[in-house]
């Protein structure tokens, strides 16, 4: 596995050959040291807080960039922009999921929450690819939803509209694990 490489790889310093989508690369053993804090484990007891959820079109400098309530199935990516309130300055994570209306949760993106109070990242879906109304959720490790903001996929290109504000949180029920096809997440390095 993934963590008993760099495990390996911290015990006998020097080149190592790592594998990865079928190819062979050489690196050295402080390339695989740098890469072993995607292996903490995060506390996901962690008290945190959403001070914005924002769906927009992108995001640029660690910021919502065209946030919007409308979006139309032309859209490759709908972005949800979280900035998370971790006032125990833990290294803990957030889930983001896009669900459409009266459909179930599924395809949680794991988000990473870094040690510092305030902590700004993103996730992203290519699913919202029907007409309908969606709701972009963020849950604390805990599964504890901690904002939720929805939005809506038209046929053709919506007329501009403003950013809808996130509502109260209702209560949770565990979804089925599902495979997160075309979902995907990004953590920036904070400054």
């Amino acid at each position: 596995s993934h963590h008993d490489l760099v495990l390996d790889l911290l015990a006998r310093p020097g080149r190592v050959a790592v594998s990865r989508a079928g190819a062979t690369h050489m690196a050295d053993t402080h390339v695989a040291v740098t890469a072993t804090p995607t292996l903490r484990h995060p506390d996901l007891q962690a008290k945190l807080g959403v001070k914005r959820l924002v769906v927009a079109h992108g995001v640029k400098s660690r910021e919502p960039v065209a946030p919007a309530a409308a979006f139309s199935t032309q859209d490759k990516r709908i972005y949800a922009f979280v900035e998370v309130s971790n006032p125990e300055r833990a290294d803990s994570a957030v889930f983001v999921s896009f669900v459409r209306e009266g459909e179930r949760e599924r395809g949680r993106v794991r988000l990473r929450v870094g040690e510092s109070p305030r902590w700004r990242t993103w996730a992203y879906t290519r699913l919202a690819d029907k007409p309908g109304r969606y709701t972009a959720m963020v849950r604390d490790g805990r599964g504890k939803l901690l904002a939720k903001a929805p939005f809506e996929v038209m046929g053709s290109a919506p007329a501009a509209s403003p950013p809808a504000a996130p509502t109260a949180v209702e209560p949770w029920s565990a979804p089925a694990a599902h495979p997160q096809a075309a979902v995907a997440a990004k953590t920036p390095p904070q400054i």
